[in-house]
């Protein structure tokens, strides 16, 4: 059989699943490496859900998550800046 006559059969080629580069995070905070999938990315910093638990609050009446240390309300009615001085506002 000549080179020309031969028949061609392509072959899958076999792949192996190599990560993208930067799949893994590490917790800003307590340093603890996970998947990016795991990790909430909040205030641009990648956070674990523990210290985003611990470490941050949900505003009572946004609903926009802050800071602990900016929590303007109390532990009862954790307010971001802009809600407690609209509250203040409506006291006046």
């Amino acid at each position: 059989m000549s080179t020309a006559q031969k028949s061609t059969t392509t072959r899958k080629r076999k792949t192996k699943f190599i990560p993208a580069e930067g799949t893994t995070v590490t917790c800003y905070i307590c340093n603890k490496e996970m998947e990016k999938t795991e990790a909430t990315e909040f205030d641009g910093k990648f956070l674990c859900s523990d210290c985003l638990e611990d470490e941050t609050f949900i505003c009572s009446d946004c609903e926009e998550r802050e800071w602990n240390d900016d929590n303007a309300g109390d532990s009862e009615t954790p307010l971001c800046q802009s809600c407690y001085s609209v509250r203040n506002l409506k006291t006046l």
